[in-house]
């Protein structure tokens, strides 16, 4: 993974990245460094990859750089708890364009995490089975009434 997020930005016009079931839960700390040098990076894929809260919470912090990263699906990865959907609904409530989060369907607690602002919770089918997503609504400008952008094909 270092060797790759050494050359990802050199793809600086990617919009799709998908890294499931690639075991980066040690990883996380660099692909969240990297994550802001793609600047066109519109849906990223982690499922699969055994993250935990902690994983979450360092990913968390570095979704605010990610300009149009609309799509995260963070799936089948059954160590997130609550306190992870806590995390990456407070990084959506920061990040510019981030829309829907998918995370896996069995959190115990997770219908009492506050979710604050225009973020609500869904629950579904995902691409490996029942999931929930974080949805929320984007403003397109100050202005003008909510609208939600359209990731209806990215899983759901």
């Amino acid at each position: 993974l270092k060797e790759l997020c050494t050359c990802l930005p050199m793809y600086g016009r990617l919009q799709n990245l998908s890294l499931s079931n690639c075991s980066l839960s040690s990883y996380v700390h660099i692909l969240g460094a990297c994550l802001p040098k793609l600047p066109h990076l519109s849906s990223l894929s982690l499922a699969g990859n055994s993250l935990d809260d902690q994983n979450v919470l360092m990913l968390s912090g570095d979704l605010s750089d990610c300009c149009n990263l609309s799509f995260l699906d963070l799936s089948d990865n059954n160590s997130v708890s609550a306190q992870g959907v806590a995390a990456i609904a407070a990084a959506m409530s920061v990040a510019p364009k981030l829309a829907k989060v998918l995370i896996h369907g069995d959190i115990l607690g997770v219908s009492d995490v506050t979710l604050g602002g225009d973020i609500r919770l869904e629950s579904g089918q995902g691409p490996s089975g029942h999931c929930l997503a974080l949805v929320q609504q984007l403003r397109t400008s100050p202005n003008r009434p909510h609208v939600l952008r359209d990731v209806s094909n990215q899983g759901f």
